[in-house]
C-alpha cells in the first residue's frame, strides 16, 4: 500500500549516529572510528546547508530541500513549528558534528598511538560528542570564525541524505539506489524529484513550503507502462498499483533509461533472493558509462573517489557471490500488464546483459595493457586484403561493363552491375549476421576462397546470363568483406590505436590502384570498339582481367590461411560465455610480443554470466531479432543507428552513380577535350585510382585531431567532395578531366574511411556483426538503385553529377547530427 506523507516525522536525532552504523556489536575502536567515518560524511554536507555563507539566514527553516526560500506557509502553524524545529536541529547538529569531528581529528593527528590503544577514551570520547550534540541541538547556529573551507559533495550523497531526512519513516537499512527530477502528473503538476531505493519509489515536493511526497513499495507495483504527458509528449511512466491507484510521473531526463531502471528495481523486489545494494547500483552505473547512454541524463553519478568511500563505508559489501546479476532480472512471476507497448523483456533487452558490458572494459584494459603487437600488424594487412577485394570487385564490374555489354548487347543493359549489387546485398546479411551466430573466424577465412573461384570462373562464361550469375556469385561471397573486416580488426585492436581502422582504408584504394593496373593494358589492346564486329576472339580483354584478378584473390586467400592463424574475436567469445577461451587468446597475443598480461579467468567470472546468442535455441530467427533489437536499445542509440544508415544508403547511391559510371564520364568528357580512346580512358581511371590510396590516409591523421574527430573529418571529406563534382561539370580540357577525376577520388575517400571505421566503432560488440549487415544492406539497396538509374539517366550529361554532389551535401549535414564521437575511447 502506497504510504502518503505530507507531514513527516520528528528526526530521531538521538539515535541517528549509532544508527546509521549498526555498531551494537563492533569493538569500542571500531565503534569510534564508524562514528567518524559518519562525522567526516557530515562535515563535508555542511557546505551544502550554506552553514558557511555569511548571507545564509539565520533561520535554517526558511530553505526547503530544493533549495528555494519559503517566503508564504500553507500548513497549521503547529505543523510549521514542528518542521522548523526539526530542520533547525538538524542544521545544528550538522554544525557541531563539523567542529566535534575536526577537534577530534586534532586529536587523533597529534596522539594517534594513544587514541588507538585507548579503547576506553575512544568510547568517552564518542559519548561525549554524542552528548554534546544533544545538549546543543536547539542553540542557534551561526558561521565558524575560522571560516572552514569545505568541500563539496558528489549529488549521489546529497540525495542519499536528502532521501532519509524526508522520509523518516522508512528503516535506517533503506539504501537509496539512483534520484531523478521529475513530476507528479496530477490535476495539477508538482514538480519534484523521484528517489529509487531498495524497496521504494518515492516521490517528494516542496514548493513555498507546500509539500508532497508518496513512497510505492514496488511489490505492490502490478504494471509499468510508458505514456504521454500533455497527450502528445511521450516523456512519462504510468504505475498501477494492487488497489487500482494509479500515479503518473513526467520525466525531465530520457524516459528510456528511467524506465528500465525502474523496471529493474520493481522485478528485482519480486524475487526470492534479491540483488544487494552494490549489485544494482553498478548496474546503474555501467549504463550511464556506456557509449549508448548520455553522460549527462541524472543526478546518480558516482564520479570521486570521496563518493565512493562513502557508499562503500555506508552500505558495506555483501557477500553473495553465486548470485549473477544479469540472470537474477529474470522474472518469477509474469507482468500483469495490459498495454502490449510497454513491457520490457529483459530476456532480450541489451540493459539487461551488464556481465557483457563489464567483461569487455576488463577485456579492453588487458589488450590496451599489451599494447600493439605483431599480431596486430598482421591483422592490419590481411583484414586490408578484405577491404582490397571489396573494392576490387565493385571495380572489376564497373572496369569490364562496357565491353561485356558492347559484346552481348542485352536488354537491360545495366543487369551486370543489378546482378553484383543483388550478390553483395545477399553477401552482406548472410555473412554479417552469421558472424554473431557461428563468430567470425569461419567467414573470415572462407570469403576471399570464395571470391577468388568465382571471378575465375566469371571470365570463363559462355553468355551473359551466365555472367550475371557468376559475378553475383562472387559478389555474394564478398559481400561479408568489409562487414567481417572491420570488426575482426576494431574487437583486437588497443584503443590508443583505433585511429589505424580509419587508415586501414587506404586498401580500398590499393585494391581499385590494382583493378585499374591490371585492366588498362587488357582493355587496352583486347577491347572490340564496336557491337558488329565484336567477339570472344577480339574482345578478350575483359576475360584477362577476371582470369588475372581473381588469380590474385586467390593468392591472398592462401595468405589469410599460412601467414597467420585466425584467433577468434574474443569480444564475440565473451557473448558465448566462452570466458577460458578469451583468457588463452590473450595471452597467447602477449606471448607471442614477449609480454605478460595480467587478465585472470577469475576477474571475468566474477561479473557473472552472459546472456548468449546459442541459449535461444527453440527458434533461430529469434536469435536475429533480438541481434537487431540490439541496436536500438534507447533513443540514443537508435538515433545513431538510424543516421548510419541513412549515410550508407546515400553514399551507396553517390559512389556508385560517380565510381561504377566513372569511365563513361572520361570517356565522355574526353570527346569534349579531343581524346576518347580506350587507351586514355583507362589510362586515367588508374591514375585516378592511384589517388584514392591517399584519401584514407590524410583521414587517419585528421580523426585523430582534438578539434575534428571522426564526425568533423567526414563532414570535411563529403564537402570537398561536393564541391569539386560541382567543378568536375565546368571541365573544357584534358587536364582538367583527370585533375578534378583524381581530387574527388581523393576527397571521396577520405570521407568513405572515415565512414568505414566510424561504424564498426559506435556499435555494441554483441551485435556489431548483424548492425554492420544491415547498415551496409541499405549501401548495396542504393547501389541497385543507382544502376536502374544509370539505365534510364543520360550518362554523357551532368544531371547524375549533380545527383551525385548533392547527396554528398547531404552527407555532410548527417555528419554534423551523428550523437557520439569515438575519438580518444576504446570501443566495446
Amino acid at each position: 500500500m502506497p504510504h502518503h506523507n505530507h507531514e513527516g516525522e520528528k528526526a530521531n536525532v538521538e539515535d541517528e549516529p549509532l544508527q546509521n552504523g549498526n555498531h551494537q556489536h563492533e569493538p569500542s575502536n571500531q565503534k569510534f572510528l564508524s562514528i567518524m567515518d559518519h562525522l567526516k560524511m557530515r562535515v563535508q554536507r555542511n557546505k551544502l546547508a550554506k552553514l558557511n555563507s555569511p548571507d545564509s539566514p539565520d533561520d535554517a527553516s526558511s530553505v526547503n530541500i530544493n533549495g528555494y526560500t519559503s517566503s508564504k506557509s500553507n500548513k497549521s502553524e503547529g505543523q510549521e513549528s514542528t518542521r522548523s524545529e526539526r530542520k533547525q536541529i538538524g542544521n545544528s547538529v550538522r554544525f557541531h558534528r563539523s567542529s566535534a569531528s575536526l577537534s577530534i581529528l586534532d586529536e587523533m593527528t597529534t596522539n594517534k598511538d594513544s587514541i588507538d590503544n585507548d579503547h576506553e577514551k575512544n568510547d568517552k570520547i564518542a559519548k561525549g560528542l554524542h552528548n554534546s550534540i544533544l545538549a546543543n541541538g536547539n542553540k542557534k547556529v551561526h558561521r565558524p570564525e575560522n571560516g572552514l573551507e569545505l568541500r563539496a559533495n558528489s549529488n549521489f550523497q546529497i540525495r542519499d541524505e536528502d532521501f532519509h531526512t524526508i522520509f523518516g519513516n522508512v528503516s535506517s537499512k533503506e539504501q537509496l539506489i539512483v534520484a531523478y527530477p521529475c513530476a507528479w502528473q496530477k490535476e495539477i503538476s508538482t514538480h519534484g524529484r523521484a528517489f529509487l531505493s531498495t524497496n521504494y519509489l518515492s516521490f517528494y515536493a516542496c514548493f513555498l513550503q507546500s509539500e508532497e511526497s508518496v513512497q510505492i513499495p514496488y511489490k505492490d507495483i502490478t504494471s509499468v507502462t510508458r505514456e504521454e504527458s500533455a497527450v502528445i509528449i511521450p516523456n512519462a511512466i504510468k504505475l498501477r498499483t494492487k488497489n487500482d491507484d494509479e500515479y503518473l510521473f513526467a520525466c525531465y531526463v530520457p524516459r528510456e533509461k528511467i524506465f528500465a531502471n525502474i523496471f529493474r528495481m520493481w522485478q528485482n523486489a519480486l524475487l526470492d533472493r534479491p540483488l544487494d545494494f552494490h549489485q544494482l547500483r553498478a548496474i546503474i552505473v555501467v549504463d550511464r558509462r556506456s557509449p549508448s547512454e548520455s553522460n549527462i541524463d541524472s543526478e546518480e553519478d558516482i564520479n570521486t573517489v570521496n563518493s565512493d568511500d562513502y557508499i562503500h563505508k555506508r552500505f558495506p559489501m555483501t557477500q553473495n557471490n553465486d548470485l549473477d546479476p544479469t540472470n537474477s532480472l529474470t522474472l518469477n512471476k509474469p507482468i500483469e500488464d495490459d498495454n502490449e507497448n510497454a513491457t520490457v523483456d529483459f530476456q532480450s533487452d541489451i540493459h539487461a546483459n551488464q556481465a557483457l558490458i563489464l567483461k569487455i572494459k576488463c577485456v579492453n584494459d588487458a589488450i590496451d595493457e599489451i599494447g600493439f603487437t605483431r599480431y596486430h600488424l598482421k591483422l592490419f594487412f590481411l583484414n586490408g586484403f578484405g577491404y582490397a577485394v571489396d573494392s576490387l570487385l565493385l571495380l572489376l564490374n564497373s572496369l569490364t561493363q562496357p565491353q561485356i555489354t558492347l559484346q552481348y548487347q542485352p536488354i537491360i543493359t545495366t543487369a551486370q552491375t543489378i546482378s553484383v549489387g543483388i550478390g553483395l546485398l545477399v553477401g552482406a546479411l548472410f555473412w554479417g549476421i552469421g558472424a554473431d551466430l557461428i563468430g567470425r573466424r569461419y567467414a573470415f577465412n572462407i570469403t576471399l576462397l570464395l571470391c577468388a573461384i568465382f571471378a575465375i570462373a566469371t571470365g570463363a562464361a559462355p553468355n551473359f546470363i551466365s555472367v550475371c550469375i557468376l559475378i553475383s556469385l562472387m559478389a555474394f561471397s564478398g559481400g561479408g568483406n568489409l562487414i567481417l573486416d572491420t570488426a575482426v580488426y576494431l574487437e583486437f585492436l588497443p584503443g590508443k590505436y583505433q585511429w589505424s581502422l580509419t587508415f586501414m582504408a587506404a586498401w580500398w584504394g590499393i585494391g581499385q590502384m590494382v583493378a585499374s593496373l591490371v585492366a588498362w593494358p587488357f582493355m587496352a589492346m583486347y577491347s572490340c570498339s564496336n557491337k558488329h564486329d565484336c567477339t570472344n576472339t577480339n574482345n578478350s580483354g575483359w576475360r584477362y582481367t577476371f582470369y588475372t584478378l581473381g588469380g590474385f584473390v586467390f593468392i591472398l586467400s592462401i595468405l589469410r590461411i599460412v601467414v597467420i592463424r585466425m584467433k577468434e574475436s574474443p569480444k564475440w567469445l565473451l557473448s558465448q560465455n566462452k570466458d577460458a577461451e578469451v583468457v588463452r587468446i590473450i595471452h597467447e597475443i602477449a606471448q607471442e610480443a614477449g609480454k605478460q598480461s595480467s587478465l585472470t579467468l577469475q576477474q571475468l567470472e566474477s561479473f557473472g554470466s552472459v546472456r548468449k546468442t546459442s541459449d535461444i535455441k527453440q527458434y533461430q530467427p529469434m536469435i536475429v531479432i533480438r541481434n537487431i533489437r540490439g541496436l536500438f536499445p534507447n533513443r540514443r542509440m537508435a538515433y545513431s543507428t538510424f543516421l548510419n544508415m541513412s549515410s550508407w544508403a546515400l553514399i551507396g547511391l553517390a559512389y556508385p552513380l560517380y565510381n561504377v559510371f566513372l569511365p563513361y564520364y572520361l570517356r565522355s568528357r574526353g570527346a569534349i577535350v579531343g581524346d576518347d580512346s580506350i587507351y586514355t580512358t583507362y589510362r586515367n581511371y588508374a591514375i585516378t585510382n592511384v589517388c584514392t590510396i591517399f584519401g584514407p590516409v590524410v583521414a587517419g591523421v585528421l580523426v585523430e585531431n582534438h578539434y575534428l574527430g571522426r564526425r568533423y573529418t567526414m563532414s570535411i571529406g563529403a564537402l570537398l567532395t561536393m564541391a569539386f563534382l560541382f567543378a568536375y561539370t565546368t571541365v573544357r580540357t584534358a587536364a582538367q578531366n583527370l585533375t578534378f577525376a583524381c581530387m574527388i577520388s581523393f576527397c571521396l575517400n577520405i570521407y568513405y574511411g572515415t565512414l568505414y571505421a566510424y561504424t564498426p566503432e559506435v556499435l555494441p560488440s554483441e551485435h556489431r556483426g548483424t548492425g554492420n549487415a544491415i547498415i551496409v544492406a541499405c549501401n548495396r539497396i542504393m547501389g541497385i538503385v543507382a544502376a536502374v538509374v544509370g539505365m534510364y539517366a543520360d550518362l554523357s550529361s551532368n544531371v547524375p553529377i549533380y545527383v551525385c554532389a548533392a547527396a554528398f551535401g547531404g552527407l555532410a549535414f548527417i555528419s554534423f547530427l551523428f550523437p557520439f564521437e569515438p575519438r580518444g575511447s576504446t570501443s566495446g
